[in-house]
């Protein structure tokens, strides 16, 4: 579905969501950042973002989206 529709918000982070669920953090980031670009305000986009920086060793990018879930 991603492949289809890359610039939908929803398609962008129900995709990102499945690849951090299954451990694929590196490849969740592209389309959880593309959810949070559209909608800075969604929290669970933000938290499943942080999840995947923090998977992958980037510690203040993972911290900086995790702090931006809870605001």
């Amino acid at each position: 579905m991603y492949a289809l529709y890359p610039d939908n918000p929803d398609v962008a982070f129900n995709y990102g969501l499945a690849l951090q669920t299954l451990g694929q953090f590196e490849r969740g980031i592209e389309p959880l950042r593309k959810a949070v670009t559209a909608r800075p305000e969604d929290a669970e986009a933000r938290l499943a973002l942080g999840v995947c920086y923090l998977g992958v060793g980037s510690l203040p990018e993972g911290i900086a989206e995790l702090e931006a879930s809870l605001a």
